[in-house]
């Protein structure tokens, strides 16, 4: 994952937490995932994006791409969301633990008396939405994780395989079809262009810029800021070698009959 800031150039873009739309010219700071040729960036303002959990990150937020470029304010106010968000964090276990003693000392007194029934804390749906929100890029994470692990065991050419199979992109080294392939298995395989049949490849956003035919290159100026992709199809990933034995048994069939 990698961190970037940079002021919004557009204002169309939406902030992933608080969902609302990050005007041009604001600040905004991108957490991105890059999936060989593919970046998947999401966007928030200075306020609302995640504290890294890396220590030296949140020390010194100099490590982000387009930080040294930001004016002095700007980079001060992320210094102070980073500093005040791990505050915030420890302060709010702090209340927490406080308030359960507090709760569990009143239970004991009114058990004396008369028992009363716990209050409970209710949390306003805002929170709820932030936490599902944290909870659901966590678990992306995971899954990609997972998937590359146990598609690093395969071949190149079994992976290669893979995507001639979902029509995907075949060439580069093996970490990237790892990358091409686990990206597709989670979020699903990106379809071709929409307007002239190409490959979508993405930096910054997806841009198409054409594909070569039998005989020539043929251009294209396709821009998104996000594409369709079809799920991954399960069935279309056996692995190879279960492929290769079906394909021996039909040729041994075959010699057979034509034996007779």
């Amino acid at each position: 994952m990698s961190y970037s800031v940079e002021l919004a150039k557009s204002g169309r873009a939406k902030c992933r937490r608080c969902k609302e739309p990050i005007a041009k010219d604001v600040p905004r700071i991108g957490q991105s995932h890059e999936m060989d040729e593919h970046v998947s960036t999401a966007w928030y303002h200075i306020d609302c994006a995640p504290v890294p959990r890396d220590q030296e990150k949140r020390d010194d937020p100099s490590f982000m791409e387009g930080f040294a470029d930001m004016d002095e304010k700007i980079q001060e106010q992320i210094r102070t969301h980073y500093k005040e968000g791990l505050k915030k964090k420890a302060a709010g276990k702090k209340r927490t633990a406080k308030k359960k003693k507090d709760e569990d000392e009143d239970e004991d007194e009114s058990e004396k008396e008369e028992k009363k029934p716990r209050k409970k804390t209710r949390r306003s749906k805002k929170d709820e939405e932030e936490e599902e929100e944290t909870e659901e890029e966590e678990e992306v994470d995971e899954a990609l994780e997972t998937k590359k692990k146990e598609i690093n065991k395969r071949t190149a050419q079994q992976l290669k395989e893979l995507c001639r199979d979902h029509e995907m992109i075949q060439t580069g080294t093996k970490a990237e079809l790892v990358e091409r392939v686990a990206d597709a298995m989670v979020h699903g395989v990106i379809n071709r262009c929409t307007q002239c049949g190409g490959w979508d490849k993405k930096k910054k956003m997806f841009v198409c810029k054409g594909y070569h035919d039998d005989e020539h290159f043929v251009r294209c100026s396709f821009k998104s800021e996000t594409v369709e992709r079809t799920p991954w199809d399960e069935a279309a990933a056996a692995p190879v070698e279960h492929k290769d034995k079906k394909e021996k048994d039909a040729e041994e069939e075959g010699e057979e009959e034509a034996d007779e």
